[in-house]
């Protein structure tokens, strides 16, 4: 016997690329358009990354970018409702091409429509948290994060002496570039012939802490704001910063409490694998970086008993990463799953695969639950 129809886990999600709307949509009429538009309007939930700023003309300031504004008219959400979407992301690179203004003005319009959103905030809390879309099938909770993004498109965290900076939910990370003993005899040497060494001795000296002007080691020399580290090959190692990874992994939990599904939003450009190294253009770049990956398995293993549905994608048009999770109901079971190959063949256990697992174990009672009260 179910209490509420959310149980039956009858749900339905679509989830789609980028929208960067310029045009109205409803006046088009084309049998395979409106076919399209049935299957949004047919889901629970619809989601779409929203690349740009919904903004006026006089609200915010184009920033500093080499690529395009990208903007959409408040008035084009009204379209986008027509298709049928309800929850989109707002973290991505283009969320900040009008600055803190048009992260403001975005959010303001989009609380307006009524469209479900994450990613962007006031503060780094706001951006971090997630965005909430009640259906009668379920509550589904949206978490929205960004690898690619300049520093200055980082939400600030607020303090009671100190407002927060608008901007963007970060998840930054660090590379490293592992070379042989002969290259990095090279690298040094380059380090010290044209007197980048000595500037960064002189720097250390000034005012700079260790933590911005790191001392190079025996084995390693950061040349050019780029770490090398001595190996015995050469390869490409990508690491998720701490404290962006357990913020956001926070996050999702509270998600996952709250909702009876989770949809994680990363937008990413980021690359790794073997085709970095060997790729000559970016639409043959296949496998995402490492710590994009490792992220996703976090969320996945250690804040949820199983997955309804995993999705992982990198594209030269998008260059969008995104995937859903789902906790389930007591006595309810997934019915359909989906993996990308290439998340698959990183090990993702019984919960990649979309089996439950095997002790049915909750990290929670339902004590911690009102929901199931």
């Amino acid at each position: 016997m179910t209490i509420y129809q959310a149980e039956t886990g009858n749900f339905t999600i679509v989830l789609a690329g980028d929208t960067m709307l310029t045009r109205k949509l409803a006046p088009f009429n084309e049998e395979g358009f409106l076919g399209l538009r049935d299957i949004f309007r047919s889901a629970d939930a619809a989601f779409a990354n929203l690349e740009g700023t919904v903004h006026l003309w006089d609200e915010g300031t184009p920033g500093i970018t080499q690529g395009t504004f990208m903007t959409t008219d408040p008035k084009l959400l009204e379209d986008l409702q027509w298709l049928g979407v309800n929850m989109v992301s707002c973290a991505n690179n283009h969320a900040f091409d009008y600055g803190e203004a048009g992260v403001l003005a975005n959010i303001r319009h989009l609380d307006h429509a009524g469209i479900v959103h994450a990613g962007t905030g006031k503060n780094l809390s706001e951006a971090r948290a997630p965005g909430y879309l009640d259906t009668p099938n379920g509550r589904v909770a949206l978490v929205s994060t960004t690898a690619t993004f300049r520093a200055w498109n980082q939400a600030g965290e607020q303090r009671p002496d100190l407002r927060g900076r608008p901007g963007i939910n970060p998840l930054g990370f660090k590379t490293t570039y592992r070379v042989d003993a002969a290259a990095l005899e090279q690298l040094q040497r380059i380090s010290r012939e044209l007197g980048f060494e000595m500037g960064k001795e002189r720097a250390r000296k000034h005012f700079y802490s260790d933590k911005e002007i790191a001392d190079d080691k025996e084995s390693e020399v950061d040349l050019l704001g780029h770490r090398f580290v001595q190996d015995r090959r050469f390869c490409i190692e990508t690491e998720g910063n701490s404290r962006d990874v357990e913020d956001n992994l926070r996050w999702i939990h509270e998600a996952r409490r709250q909702a009876d599904w989770v949809v994680v939003s990363v937008h990413c450009h980021e690359f790794g694998g073997a085709s970095l190294l060997t790729a000559t253009s970016r639409a043959a770049l296949e496998e995402p970086a490492d710590f994009i990956v490792a992220f996703a398995h976090q969320a996945i293993d250690d804040r949820l008993e199983s997955v309804a549905r995993f999705h992982a994608e990198i594209e030269e048009r998008t260059g969008a990463v995104g995937f859903g999770l789902r906790r389930n109901h007591p006595g309810c079971r997934p019915r359909r799953f989906l993996a990308h190959p290439s998340a698959l063949e990183h090990g993702g256990g019984d919960a990649l695969c979309g089996q439950p697992p095997s002790d049915g174990a909750s990290d929670y009672s339902t004590a911690d639950d009102d929901r199931l009260q």
